[in-house]
């Protein structure tokens, strides 16, 4: 809470809090504004990105599954007819490792013509084998960490993934990722668990394996680089739209509060002179003509200056009411006002402190220049205005007071001085200047 002098010098209390919005809490608001704004689209504009990542992962992962039922598929399929027999040729010959195991993987038929046994992990093998000589992009093996066949030994990322498997047992059957293989571009990475079956154990049996072990895991590959392309420029957009948002919604915030603050700049500046204006003359009123002084007295203290006052009072002022009627004696207000206001110096201050007592604060002034600056005042007031057909004029008695510089004489004994002084001169016949 705070006081001002209302227009008749009294004290009037303002509470900020009921101003409808200052300039203070446009700029909290235009903050909060443009926080909330950049939060929002920054939030949204990632949870979009991470959701764009997520469905371009969930679609390369939707075809990873795909590749490996296939694959699991056939292997099955292989496994529950004991092996596919085909004809042994310079490219299908025997396999080694199905004869280190015993098992006798060649046969012939009536017809004199040798078969050999394509066992599950061999075909699987060789199918892959088949799609990197066609240039196919995708790619499978079965791998493990103890493999029969070195071709299937895992790379780093598959024997991590062996490791996680054998570790969490059937609580983990799958993982995926992308990997940036050297010279091969960018990669999606996926891989299933594969447990031993009954069919397994056929040719594994002498591993010391059991039934529902980990054996090792299908891995696929899948070309990711011209997905991860995509998805770059598409996240790229995402946020290039989102920083267009951002510039015009901060633009438009901006624009507008600003524009809002320089009219609630405008408003505090009318209601600030209103509370300072005295309304029916427009000069300063008691409270702010008195605030005026006393920082002019402080003024005076502090520098090497002196202060002058004068305080002028319209003579015969109750007697223009009573002849005239009210409605004249504010127009001899108002031309009074006008008038002294129009001598005076243009820095030196003119209040109305009572019914038609006028005060004049004149800073930086000499004693000599105050009593020729008053006389001015005089003079103007005189020669500028007649009562309506009575050829009467107007005049002011005008009492002075200097404060010298460095004087520690207080506000109310200088405006005392002051009127002091302008009662000599009424008494002294009035229209005239008094010093104290």
């Amino acid at each position: 809470m705070r006081t001002r002098r209302a227009r008749d010098g009294s004290q009037a209390t303002i509470d900020p809090d009921a101003a409808p919005l200052s300039r203070g809490r446009l700029r909290v608001l235009r903050i909060a504004i443009l926080v909330l704004f950049t939060v929002l689209t920054v939030g949204i504009s990632v949870f979009h990105g991470t959701r764009i990542v997520a469905l371009i992962e969930d679609h390369s992962l939707t075809e990873a599954r795909s590749y490996a039922d296939l694959v699991i598929a056939a292997r099955s399929w292989n496994a529950r007819h004991g092996g596919v027999w085909v004809e042994k040729t310079p490219s299908a010959d025997t396999n080694p490792y199905l004869l280190g195991l015993g098992i006798q993987a060649d046969r012939m038929v009536d017809d004199g013509t040798t078969l050999t046994l394509r066992n599950p992990s061999l075909m699987t093998r060789e199918i892959a084998e088949e799609m990197g000589r066609t240039g196919a992009p995708s790619a499978f093996k079965l791998t493990s960490l103890l493999p029969v066949n070195p071709a299937n030994a895992p790379d780093m990322w598959e024997r991590d993934q062996l490791e996680r498997f054998e570790a969490r047992g059937s609580d983990v059957t799958e993982a995926w990722s992308t990997d940036s293989a050297a010279g091969d571009g960018e990669r999606f990475r996926y891989m299933r668990v594969l447990f031993v079956d009954a069919s397994c154990l056929q040719c594994h049996a002498g591993a010391g394996y059991e039934v529902g072990d980990v054996r090792g895991a299908l891995s696929v590959s899948l070309p990711y680089a011209e997905t991860a392309a995509s998805l770059a420029r598409t996240r790229d957009q995402v946020f290039g739209i989102a920083a267009v948002v951002l510039l015009l919604t901060w633009t438009g915030v901006i624009v507008a509060t600003r524009l809002q603050e320089r009219q609630v700049a405008a408003s505090e500046h009318a209601l600030a002179t209103a509370a300072a204006t005295d309304p029916l003359t427009r000069l300063s009123n008691r409270g702010h003509t008195f605030e005026r002084l006393r920082t002019e007295i402080e003024r005076t203290r502090r520098t090497r200056t002196g202060l002058g006052v004068m305080l002028a009072d319209i003579d015969d002022f109750k007697r223009i009411n009573d002849t005239y009627g009210h409605a004249a004696g504010d127009d001899v207000l108002r031309t009074v006002a006008v008038t002294v206001k129009n001598a005076v110096r243009t820095y030196d201050l003119v209040g109305r402190i009572g019914g038609e007592e006028l005060l004049v604060v004149a800073p930086d002034i000499e004693p000599e220049a105050l009593i020729e600056l008053a006389e001015r005042v005089r003079a103007a007031v005189e020669g500028a205005y007649a009562l309506d057909g009575s050829g009467e004029r107007v005049s002011v008695s005008i009492g002075t007071a200097y404060l010298p510089h460095g004087s520690g004489e207080s506000l109310d004994t200088l405006v005392a001085r002051a009127d002091e002084a302008m009662y000599r001169a009424k008494d002294a016949g009035k229209n005239r200047v008094e010093s104290s």
